[in-house]
C-alpha cells in the first residue's frame, strides 16, 4: 500500500520554516512525502533493507517512531518510521513514512494532524 501525497503547500511550508526552523528554508525535508503501509513488522523491515540497497536514494535520517519508548500521544497513537532520503540524481531530500496498516486508520482519522511543530 503507497500513497504519494501532495507537495506541501506553500504557506503551510512557510509557517513550518519560521516555527520549526527559525527560518531555515532548508531544513525542510517533508516537501515531497509518501507513506508505505506494511501488513506487520517483518514487512517494515524488508522495506527499510530494500530501500537502504538502492543505488539512487540515500537515506540521510531515520527516525523510529514505532518503537514502544515513542510516545504517540501527542500524534493521536499515529507511529512510523520516518525515513529523509536524498535523491542521488537530483540531490532533493523527500520524506518516506513507513507505518503499519492498522496505523493508517490512525492517520487518516486526524490523529497525525494533532502533531505539534
Amino acid at each position: 500500500y503507497i500513497v504519494i501525497a501532495p507537495l506541501k503547500g506553500l504557506s503551510r511550508a512557510v509557517i513550518k520554516a519560521l516555527e520549526k526552523y527559525k527560518g531555515d528554508y532548508s531544513r525542510l525535508t517533508d516537501l515531497a512525502r509518501m507513506t508505505v503501509g506494511c501488513s506487520s513488522i517483518k514487512w517494515v523491515l524488508g522495506t527499510l533493507r530494500a530501500i537502504a540497497s538502492l543505488q539512487s536514494v540515500e537515506i540521510i535520517l531515520i527516525k523510529n517512531r514505532l518503537m514502544e519508548q515513542f510516545a504517540a500521544s501527542a500524534t493521536g497513537g499515529y507511529r512510523d518510521l520516518l525515513l529523509n532520503l536524498r535523491c542521488a540524481a537530483t540531490g532533493h531530500i523527500f520524506e518516506l513514512q513507513v507505518t503499519l496498516m492498522p496505523l493508517l486508520a490512525v492517520k487518516s482519522s486526524g490523529g497525525h494532524a494533532s502533531y505539534s511543530l
